[in-house]
């Protein structure tokens, strides 16, 4: 999802990838069954602020490129919560270069500043780069300015994995296109795990938000099926019913300890975050949070899963996701990793009805795949007896 953001889009008749909805943020704790969608207050990006940062970002010179360095700002396009521009130095571009291995660098401003946030979020990029250096596979942090809601980076090179994607699982496609989607999963796999690798010391003595025992799994679930049996189009409080339970056998037959094990994670991992250099992937807007090491991996293939349609054919989607997984060294038959699909999938279709309210008739076919996916999961969890200890 270029390295489309969370803003981004898979087309007008196809759901919009988990990773996008605000489901992820914990929306629905916050508000009622039925309230209204959402909405974050946001500001245009004026010329005021941009000419701030600039003066800001010229006067400290974190790059140390001296001389007074002046820079050059493009406006590359605007997103639904963000503008992204690219600054180039009006001088010498090789001092650039040989600074940071770039030769431009990246402004995103978001619409909503949330200085507190912006400034998190630059210092889990920091942290993340020093940790998995050299290769660290994530963009270089060059500075914040959270009060603007500024943060810049430098700027990585490569092509979107998600519009690689998306032309792969074509039925159309050349089966170059479907090879090179393939590397880039199994890339992004293996870069998952160096990730949590790396985390695993950061987050040690944290428990997942939400997700760290069984009754928080069940009530975690169930608040999102019943918001699911008052939509439009909703599901039917019986799958309610037997997804719940399937769920809780699940949980029963896991060790409670298995539950509890944390690391990094991306939050938003999915391949609109992935960007496809010649040798090596860039993953971005990382934003760490400590949960279990099966979530990031379910994230990823949920989102490869929610390409859907006539023009899709699913044994490439399914061919993705064996090499995503392979490259992550998980296992999609793993009963807890078939949970976390479950949540996924419930948070992208609680996201998409509440977006717009009622949907038109242009979302009803992707919230029906959704509704269709979501009725064949209790075969995905299946109900067996759960052998006590003695």
């Amino acid at each position: 999802m270029r390295g489309r953001s969370r803003e981004s889009d898979l087309g007008a008749r196809v759901p919009r990838p988990i990773e996008q909805n605000p489901c992820r943020r914990e929306v629905e704790s916050a508000v009622g069954r039925r309230a209204a969608p959402f909405l974050l207050v946001t500001r245009p990006v004026s010329q005021n602020v941009m000419q701030e940062v600039l003066q800001r970002f010229e006067r400290d010179d974190p790059i140390a490129l001296g001389g007074g360095a002046r820079w050059r700002v493009q406006r590359l396009e605007e997103r639904r919560y963000s503008t992204i521009h690219l600054l180039t130095p009006t001088g010498d571009v090789a001092s650039l270069r040989a600074r940071i291995a770039s030769d431009a660098l990246i402004l995103k401003i978001y619409h909503a500043a949330q200085p507190p946030r912006r400034q998190r979020e630059f210092d889990d990029l920091r942290r993340v780069h020093v940790a998995m250096s050299p290769r660290a596979g994530v963009v270089q942090p060059i500075a914040c300015y959270a009060d603007l809601g500024a943060v810049i980076t430098a700027r990585a090179g490569g092509s979107s994995a998600g519009s690689l994607v998306r032309s792969a699982v074509r039925r159309t496609a050349d089966a170059t296109i479907l090879a090179r989607a393939a590397v880039a999963c199994a890339e992004a796999g293996t870069w998952l795990g160096r990730f949590q690798t790396a985390g695993r010391s950061e987050m040690r003595g944290m428990r997942s938000p939400h997700l760290g025992d069984a009754s928080a799994w069940l009530e975690y679930l169930d608040e999102r099926l019943r918001i699911l049996c008052d939509a439009r189009p909703g599901i039917e409080a019986p799958l309610r019913t037997r997804l719940l339970a399937h769920a809780a056998a699940t949980l029963q037959a896991i060790p409670a300890a298995t539950l509890e094990a944390v690391t990094w994670s991306h939050g938003d991992f999915g391949p609109h975050n992935v960007l496809v250099g010649a040798d090596t992937i860039t993953v971005l807007d990382l934003e760490l949070a400590p949960q279990h090491p099966l979530f990031d991996a379910a994230y990823f293939t949920e989102a490869l899963a929610l390409h859907v349609g006539p023009w899709v054919d699913p044994s490439r989607v399914l061919r993705l996701q064996r090499a995503f997984l392979a490259g992550a060294g998980a296992s999609a038959a793993e009963p807890l990793f078939r949970l976390f699909c479950l949540r996924h999938l419930l948070c992208a279709y609680v996201s998409e009805t509440r977006r717009h309210g009622v949907a038109t008739w242009k979302q009803w076919p992707g919230l029906l795949a959704l509704r269709a996916r979501l009725r064949r999961f209790p075969d995905a969890l299946p109900l067996r007896p759960v052998r006590h200890a003695a």
